[in-house]
């Protein structure tokens, strides 16, 4: 029963998504919902995510509304107890409202991306009751995604493209710990841009997050996992093919986030909600708002 419990644990920032934050040109990167769920072996899901930021400070863009939606299809398969593969499919849909009523649009496919894990600690003994279970990853996105470096001609940044332009290269490590039907989950992220076609190179972007959990098993098959805690993004520039750093890209940001898991049986559905608790995006001329995700997973 405490592996069945401990392997549904929610993990947050287990694929990243990537967002334009297109008021100021500044990459932002927000979660995804993973599961690790080693009691079924394998999962598939759908998963939509949403990070909207509005124009600040003085200047034109002040009240220009930008909105990144994705749709993802992604999967988790074990190869073995200890290695995995993990992967995922997105479409991207970006929109910016401008301050003047003009509405642009950018979508299509974005960059898929593939990881292998392996499983350091797999519900590590620790004290009398505590269970630690860690496992890596790395891998790459791969650039098949559009990429226009015109985007200008069409009065938007590099960041409105759904795809990069660029193999990226991705690391990750994912832990639980588990107190009887509490623990904590903590997860942590890494993407390194390659060049784009045209040597344009987006910012690096780091991600970690740290979360509190409790697990109510009411009668039924029925299984829910409220949970709390604050995620956390730290942004590099983006660089023009000179080298030099582009204005108004890079930040940070930490995010108050709250959510549940319900599972019935083989299926669960996930929602949560980060709030900004703390923020410092292209120079303070953009503010990020409330990001939202729900996921959709299946166990076979």
């Amino acid at each position: 029963m405490t592996r069945y419990i401990t392997l549904l644990v929610v993990f947050f920032l287990a694929l990243s998504e990537s967002f334009a934050c297109e008021v100021c040109g500044c990459s932002a990167s927000s979660a995804g919902l993973g599961l690790v769920s080693g009691f079924r072996n394998h999962t598939l899901g759908l998963r939509w995510s949403e990070a909207s930021f509005e124009g600040a400070g003085e200047g034109q863009d002040v009240g220009a509304q930008d909105a990144f939606h994705t749709y993802e299809l992604f999967a988790r398969y074990h190869l073995s107890s200890r290695w995995l593969l993990a992967a995922g499919l997105p479409y991207r849909r970006n929109v910016r409202q401008a301050s003047d009523g003009d509405r642009l649009s950018q979508d299509g496919f974005s960059d898929p991306r593939l990881l292998v894990g392996y499983v350091l600690l797999d519900q590590q003994q620790l004290g009398k009751s505590g269970k630690l279970y860690l496992e890596v990853q790395a891998g790459a996105k791969f650039p098949l995604g559009r990429y226009n470096s015109d985007i200008h001609q069409e009065n938007l940044p590099e960041n409105f493209n759904t795809g990069y332009g660029c193999f990226a290269y991705l690391a990750q490590a994912n832990a639980v710990l588990l107190m009887g039907k509490a623990g904590l989950s903590w997860s942590a992220s890494a993407q390194f841009n390659g060049r784009s076609t045209d040597d344009y190179r987006f910012g690096r972007q780091l991600t970690s997050s740290l979360l509190g959990f409790y697990q109510l098993q009411p009668a039924g098959g029925w299984l829910f996992i409220p949970l709390a805690g604050l995620s956390v993004e730290q942004i590099g520039a983006d660089r023009y093919p000179t080298g030099l750093s582009v204005h108004g890209t890079g930040g940070n940001g930490g995010f108050a986030l709250a959510g549940v898991n319900v599972r019935y049986r083989d299926w669960q559905i996930a929602f949560a909600a980060r709030l900004p608790a703390w923020q410092s995006y292209s120079d303070g001329k953009v503010d990020a708002r409330t990001r939202l995700t729900l996921e959709l997973s299946y166990f076979f």
